[in-house]
């Protein structure tokens, strides 16, 4: 039977995050995909230890087994006012503490010690199979065929702990709606303490559950796996869950806020999950302490944060972070996207923590990565630690993008190959690149942005330590060396090929259309606040040049500018020489 009250339908998300409902439209797509790897879990173990009261030598005085039959093929000690009730205690073999049995058929054909105050209600106990503490299964059928011990002060309500067949903690099951209260229904797997006390809570769970678990309306509900402690609190939390290849499937403290982790079909580990939506038709691990934020992590497919780090100051705290948690929190109209909404990459620990930061991410992120508003919108390659730090500074990515890299706004918005370590700093430092930068490149605002004049033909290539000033290697079209192109504007709209320690200074290069070797093009000053009056006026080396400039020429400022001829190694070694510009 299905339950008795159902979740309100949450519809699919639209293709494009510039969502004008902060809802999806439609039924959620069938995910298949299962984790790799699993989160982190805490013992699911409860502790169980019943000791039922022990009467003395039977007392004919004593009230207990009224009406007569109604302890027929008993065996062992009864307390007072116990098996009270037709056939309750029939064939019941163990003890029976104060004021335990006391329904028709409450106790019959059962199985192991029951402590004091127990199986108060029609077939509450029947055929039990296992020992039942103090103060527990009070309700209709709240124990009935249970397989394993029962703790203090559990399976209290209609179907409590119906079909367990697992150890249930002190305080679990409690459920006394009525009306269809089915808190662990369907569990076959040890359930903790003070756990599965809300409506359907826990309903066809197949697998462990922890302490303080599944408490809140249609928690847990279809779940398949294991459930840590503290998980599953809010209304259709962890809802159609379904079974993995993974040990446990959501771990401690995970899944607590509205619709969170619907439709899950990965692992959830611990403090994961917790705002409104968060996790919402995710299908792989998540970890801990992550999704935090209203429909964070929604539409996940892969990993989030699986290895977190231990909260503190300078470290990761977890993944999918934003300030707004509820619905309430965001403004009416506001097209607020969420910040990992439509994930299906990977994402590590402490990353995505701006607005909207990861959303429609399907890509690997790294640890301490994507901390801007939008910083890996659309990302579709992969962002190492310590990268995208910066309003869209990784927004529509599709390469490969090192460690500590990318750091700026739009730095590597739109790039297409790959970054490696700590290169692209500054603002749209890389944007639009589809070069491969090599380490500590494309240093300085707008350095090597742009350059995909014939780039992906020509599979152009800049070299470490190069293309470093303010335009440094815009919108080029070649090869860069090693420790080239340093200086503002230096290499911008350079079309032929550039070689090791070249085009060293203030507009160095600029707009070279000629094959440049080793240690050319070479002036003192880098910066233009050098430079008094108007800087855009200064004639850097090799300015405009067209001709091919050998090893170590072209030496001082306006030296070789403008020059459309072959120049030999070693000349043009003083400032003005060889060159075809004249300060007006």
């Amino acid at each position: 039977p299905e339950p008795t009250a159902s979740p309100t339908a949450i519809p699919e998300p639209t293709a494009s995050p510039t969502t004008e409902s902060l809802y999806p439209s439609a039924s959620p797509s069938t995910l298949t995909s299962v984790p790799s790897a699993n989160p982190i879990m805490t013992t699911l173990e409860p502790t169980i230890s019943p000791k039922p009261t022990e009467s003395p030598t039977r007392d004919p005085d004593r009230n207990y087994c009224q009406p007569d039959g109604s302890c027929d093929g008993a065996s062992g000690t009864f307390g007072e006012d116990c098996c009270n009730g037709p056939n309750a205690c029939v064939n019941k073999t163990g003890d029976v503490g104060d004021r335990s049995c006391l329904d028709l058929f409450s106790c019959t054909r059962s199985i192991g010690n029951i402590g004091d105050d127990s199986c108060r209600g029609f077939e509450a106990c029947f055929e039990n199979e296992a020992m039942i503490g103090n103060s527990s299964c009070t309700g209709q059928n709240a124990c009935k065929s249970n397989t394993d011990d029962v703790g203090s002060d559990s399976c209290n309500g209609v179907r409590a702990c119906e079909g367990n067949s697992g150890r249930i903690g002190d305080g679990s099951c409690k459920d006394l709606d009525i009306d269809g209260g089915r808190s662990c229904n369907g569990n076959s797997g040890a359930i903790g303490d003070s756990s599965c006390t809300g409506l359907n809570a826990c309903w066809n769970n197949t697998g462990n559950i922890g302490s303080n678990s599944c408490n809140g309306d249609f928690a847990c509900y279809n779940n398949q796996g294991d459930i840590a402690d503290g998980s599953c609190n809010g209304e259709s939390a962890c809802r159609d869950n379904y079974e993995s290849d993974a040990i446990v499937t959501i771990g401690a403290g995970s899944c607590n806020g509205v619709a969170a982790c619907y439709n899950n079909f990965g692992n959830v580990s611990i403090s994961a999950c917790t705002g409104e939506m968060a996790c919402y038709n995710n299908s792989g691990d998540i970890g801990m302490n992550s999704c935090d934020g209203f429909t964070a992590c929604r539409v996940n497919s892969a990993n989030i944060g699986v290895m977190v780090m231990t909260e503190g100051e300078g470290e990761a705290a977890g993944s999918c972070i934003s300030d707004e948690k509820t619905s309430d929190d965001v403004p009416e109209g506001d097209p607020f996207v969420g910040v990992c909404l439509f994930n299906k990459g990977d994402i590590g620990d402490g990353s995505c923590q701006g607005l909207a930061s990861c959303s429609d991410n399907e890509g690997t992120i790294s640890n301490d990565a994507c901390l801007e508003a939008f910083a890996c919108f659309s990302n579709r390659g992969a962002v190492s630690d310590d990268a995208c730090d910066g309003v869209e500074s990784c927004r529509g990515n599709d390469g490969f993008i090192g460690p500590a890299s990318c750091e700026g706004k739009l730095s590597c918005e739109g790039n297409q190959n790959r970054i490696e370590e700590k290169s692209c700093i500054g603002k749209n430092a890389c944007h639009m690149n589809t070069a491969i930068v090599r380490v500590e490149s494309c240093i300085g605002d707008f350095a090597c942005s742009d350059n995909s004049l014939d780039a992906e033909e020509n599979g152009i290539e800049i070299s470490s330590l190069s293309c470093q000033g303010f335009y440094a290697c815009s919108m080029i079209a070649t090869n860069i060396g090693i420790n080239s192109c340093i200086g503002d504007y230096s290499c911008q709209l350079a079309s032929s090929e550039i070689g090791d320690g070249s085009c060293m200074g203030l507009f160095s290069c600029f707009i070279n259309s000629g094959p440049i070797a080793n240690g050319s093009c070479r002036s003192d000053i880098t910066k233009c606040d050098e430079v008094e009056g108007d800087c855009t006026r200064y004639l850097g080396a090799c300015l405009s040049q067209s001709g091919e400039i050998g090893n170590g020429s072209c030496v001082g400022e306006n030296s070789c500018c403008s020059n459309t001829g072959d120049i030999p190694d070693n000349n043009c070694l003083e400032p003005d020489s060889c060159s075809n510009c004249f300060e007006e």
